[in-house]
């Protein structure tokens, strides 16, 4: 059985990928969320993952690309 933990894990880019998908960068002038409100539900989804994952890594340096 998978653990809650992988299972979020699983959601995260689906989750992501909807938010993202109603934000003005895709949508234009129809947008149906802004990109504050994005932002704020991503840390939010992202913090009941790992409560320390953005105070872990708020002073990176180097923000690696995935291409």
């Amino acid at each position: 059985m998978i653990d809650e933990m992988t299972r979020k894990l699983l959601k995260l880019p689906d989750q992501m990928a909807a938010m993202i998908g109603k934000t003005y960068a895709v949508q234009g002038d129809d947008f149906e969320l802004s990109d504050d409100e994005v932002l704020l539900r991503i840390r939010d989804i992202l913090e009941s993952i790992d409560p320390e994952i953005i105070e872990r890594n708020k002073n990176r340096k180097r923000i690696q690309r995935w291409d």
